[in-house]
Order: structure tokens, then sequence, then C-alpha cells
């Protein structure tokens, strides 16, 4: 079974983290981090940034950076546009879970917005 966190970093500031947070971030086995382009490096920079101050030593956790996948801005479509960015993403999200954790274990993915917000889903892995 995997166990997915989204972990609520509100704006990032190491000191709005919650307690609750951060033991979620260090129960995980794997923290999936999103590259979002050269425009948004500052937003993956801030995230590890996060993992090295809160990840407490010796840290087990396998950190792993991925490409988030682009929107086709170009379509006349956006709704569709946008379905199929998300489901593109999901793909993305599945297929590293599957690499990393083939045998089931806790992904951790940090999010922004209100750091009292922790959220655990359970799901199979998928093969």
């Amino acid at each position: 079974m995997i166990t997915l966190s989204l972990i609520g970093i509100g704006t990032g500031n190491l000191d709005h983290v919650t307690l609750a947070a951060v033991r979620a971030l260090n129960s995980a086995d794997v923290i999936l981090l999103p590259r979002k382009g050269d425009a948004k490096s500052d937003l993956l920079d801030l995230r590890r940034l996060l993992c090295e101050r809160l990840l407490e030593a010796p840290v087990t956790t396998n950190i792993v950076e991925f490409d988030l996948p682009s929107r086709d801005d170009g379509r006349n479509d956006y709704l569709g546009a946008v379905d199929d960015w998300h489901a593109a993403i999901a793909s993305v999200w599945a297929q590293l879970i599957d690499q990393h954790l083939p045998n089931g274990g806790r992904v951790g993915m940090l999010v922004w917005g209100d750091p009292s917000l922790l959220t655990a889903a359970c799901v199979s892995p998928s093969g």
C-alpha cells in the first residue's frame, strides 16, 4: 500500500511549518519535488531548502526531483488542455511512485498553503 501525504508548507517560511508537517516529512520514504522550469526554479530551491533543514539526520528519505509536464497553451480548448495536463501530471506521479516504492511505502509532497493542513490518502500500487 502507498500512503501519500500532502504536506502543507504555507508560504515556505521555515518558521511557519508545523510540527505535524515536520513529522510527516520525516516519515516519508520518498519525497517528490517538481521542477517547473527555469522561470520557477526558486520554488524548487525553497522545497530543497525545507528538506535540507527539516529532515532529521541521518537522512534515509529518498528525495526525487522530476520535470512537471507543461500545459499546451496553444490549444483552443482550454478546459481540455487543463484536463490533459492534470492527467499527464498524475501519470508522472504514478510512474515515480511505482519506480521508487514498488512494494509500497510513504510518499510526501510539499504543497503551498495552510501549514496546518496535512492530508493523507492510501492507494494501492498499480502493478
